[in-house]
């Protein structure tokens, strides 16, 4: 019994630590995103500073355009692959999880089982070789007289 509860406390204990590390990725994944979104406003203060000291400003401009462009798409595209990766981790924690859960409870189940109650029937205690005999004299008398 101690040690089925025990593999249970160990079955929760493990499924608290898989969500606090979903938690965790999911709060890298933001802080990841965060520090995309700050790379690029930086990449985009720059381009238009660029922009404004070129000689051809509507060029530099649209230039500065395209660039603040592409930065905020690769910014996308890095927070989108982060948020699925935070989701991943965290899907498979829950279905390792349950697969642990169900193994306990499958555990529980063949300890329950017949055969282990067998199993774990004391084994008798060995008789006095004096009483055994005694048993066997008594048998004896009781053929003698049933015959």
């Amino acid at each position: 019994m101690q040690n089925t509860r025990q593999r249970r406390l160990g079955v929760r204990a493990e499924a608290k630590a898989q969500a606090s590390r979903a938690k965790q990725s999911q709060a890298r994944a933001e802080a990841e995103a965060v520090r995309l979104k700050a790379e690029q406003d930086a990449a985009r203060a720059c381009a238009e500073h660029e922009a404004a000291q070129a000689p051809g400003k509507a060029d530099a401009l649209a230039r500065a355009e395209t660039a603040r462009l592409r930065a905020e798409q690769e910014a996308a595209q890095a927070r989108a692959r982060a948020e699925a990766m935070a989701r991943a981790e965290a899907e498979a924690a829950r279905l390792k999880a349950e697969q642990e859960a169900a193994r306990a409870k499958a555990s529980n189940m063949m300890l329950r089982s017949p055969k282990q109650k067998l199993k774990r029937t004391p084994k008798r205690v060995p008789q006095p070789k004096w009483l055994a005999s005694m048993q066997i004299k008594v048998s004896q008398v009781t053929k003698h007289f049933i015959a």
